[in-house]
């Protein structure tokens, strides 16, 4: 269960806000050349003496812990699956992990901050704390005409992604996602799944963030995120509640069946549990089910995700088995609202 994952603006749809920032250390190679050597440490003792040595953070260094937990990492979005594969990799965290550091990545430091509902600006004013901190032990890697120097090319300039998870089940209920998803693509902004780049839109929910940080102010990046989320959310909230009047019947039994089913399941996998727990958050922000809210909806679906499931030995019926456990217990005080 994420500490940080709350009620937040606009939780109905937007499950959170992430800002992140790419930063490199003047200087030194960028780490897909460093790794293994003694720069890396170098790239890295900075970070540890700003935010744990001097701070309320932990480190997490990637050859340290197990597989599983680095996979509960990466659910969580704490970190890159591409940082969990990397055994000279870490990342530092703070003790509700809403602020983070992942080290020696694609970039030296990718700073990032995770806000629950549409907080984009907060979340940069958070992660821009941190890059102030980081900043003054560390010199970075910057050009006066390109702005910072990054491993990916689309994060040369700003360095900043700003990214928000959006759950949209009546977009994709009414087909209308794929169409969005070209209009998106078409301002500068891209859709994924649930996991960011080549993943699947697992229980309707998806990613949306910035493509390119060259030549736009960071100002300019929030304004053009935040106004497409605003638009998705207006839209998403609208389908609702017109599948909800036209097909009233049809979209109260899936909600309803939705909630019996993980009131009383003794096993179920990954994705079933994600989209009947999509069933039923549309049943709360319609008013069709009460007593959970969506903040607790997307904190279930976090905590029923394989890794975080997992205990070392489990079998894969184990875990199911599980799960439906959990799913009983945590949806035990939703109940249907009668009409």
């Amino acid at each position: 269960m994420a500490l940080w994952l709350k009620e937040g603006p606009d939780s109905d749809v937007v499950i959170s806000t992430r800002a992140r920032l790419a930063r490199n250390m003047k200087g030194v190679a960028f780490p897909a050349i460093i790794k293994g050597t003694p720069k890396a440490k170098e790239v890295m003792r900075p970070a540890i003496e700003t935010f744990v040595e001097n701070a309320d953070f932990r480190f997490i260094g990637m050859k340290e812990i197990e597989p599983i937990e680095r996979a509960r990492l990466t659910e969580d979005h704490i970190i890159s699956k591409d940082l969990a594969m990397r055994e000279d990799g870490a990342v530092i965290v703070s003790p509700d992990e809403s602020l983070s550091i992942m080290l020696m990545e694609e970039d030296a430091y990718r700073l990032q901050c995770m806000l629950p509902g549409l907080q984009t600006d907060k979340a940069l004013s958070l992660v821009s704390e941190l890059d102030k901190m980081l900043g003054k032990n560390v010199e970075y890697a910057y050009d006066d005409e390109l702005g910072f120097l990054t491993g990916c090319i689309t994060n040369v300039g700003t360095g900043l992604r700003m990214s928000a998870m959006l759950h949209l089940p009546a977009l994709t209920m009414t087909h209308a996602i794929n169409r969005l998803i070209q209009q998106v693509g078409q301002l500068g902004l891209t859709v994924r799944g649930i996991y960011g780049e080549g993943s699947e839109a697992s229980g309707n929910i998806y990613q949306i963030s910035n493509q390119l940080t060259l030549g736009l102010s960071e100002a300019e990046i929030i304004q053009n995120v935040r106004a497409v989320v605003e638009n998705l959310v207006e839209q998403e909230r609208r389908l609702r509640r017109e599948l909800m009047t036209e097909k009233h019947l049809d979209m109260c039994d899936a909600i309803c069946r939705a909630l019996a089913i993980l009131k009383s399941a003794r096993k179920m996998d990954t994705k079933e549990a994600l989209r009947l727990l999509s069933s039923v958050n549309i049943g709360i922000s319609e008013k069709v089910i009460s007593g959970m809210t969506s903040a607790e909806i997307y904190n279930t679906i976090l905590a029923v995700l394989p890794a975080n499931l997992s205990r070392k030995g489990m079998t894969a019926e184990q875990r199911d088995e599980r799960r439906a456990q959990l799913l009983r217990k945590m949806t035990a005080k939703a109940v249907i609202v009668e009409e």
